[in-house]
């Protein structure tokens, strides 16, 4: 009977051992894929940023990059909110790289700003690019959003700068181009 029981407690510790090691490994899978929808994020944005800076690229070319971009930034939120939380050990990766994100995001939007000018008049270019804007804005809204939800609290307030800086600068934009949020 006491074999039976030893037996029983060191098969119950193994199982235990097992379901942990899966745990941490899908913990692991997940943070790496939330980094790398992230990173892939940070290429699509440096690429809209240097379609927004060339001057002979027309304003129609926003529009058909910008779904590229946001398909990528969806595909961060899934990513990276496909569960309840990320872990605390291994969320350093996810908040340096969306500290990476927000300087991306920080310098396209500079980008758009920088075009509002007096020579800017075209109205159905001015219309194209409010609409990049603003459909943008939406979507980094929910990346930022889905972010926060799955930080860790001990690490939620580097999120919520990032997401202060980013909500500072869409409203800047906003401001620049006459729109309401």
């Amino acid at each position: 009977m006491r074999f039976f029981l030893i037996i029983t407690t060191a098969l119950a510790f193994s199982f235990s051992a097992n379901a942990e090691h899966h745990i941490k490994r899908a913990s692991k899978n997940k943070v790496q894929s939330c980094t790398a929808g992230l990173k892939d994020a940070n290429e699509q944005f440096l690429i809209l940023k240097t379609i927004a800076r060339n001057q002979h690229v027309s304003f129609q070319a926003y529009h058909f990059s910008e779904p590229l971009l946001e398909s990528y930034v969806q595909s961060a939120i899934s990513n990276c909110c496909a569960s309840l939380a990320l872990p605390d050990e291994e969320v350093d990766s996810v908040v340096s790289t969306f500290g990476i994100t927000t300087t991306k995001i920080i310098d396209l939007y500079d980008v758009f700003i920088s075009k509002e000018s007096p020579s800017f008049s075209a109205a159905s270019a001015a219309a194209t690019l409010k609409d990049t804007i603003r459909s943008l804005s939406g979507v980094i809204k929910n990346l930022d959003e889905c972010l926060l939800s799955v930080t860790p609290s001990s690490r939620q307030s580097e999120i919520q700068t990032y997401i202060d800086t980013i909500k500072n600068k869409i409203d800047t934009t906003f401001t620049t181009y006459g729109m309401t949020a």
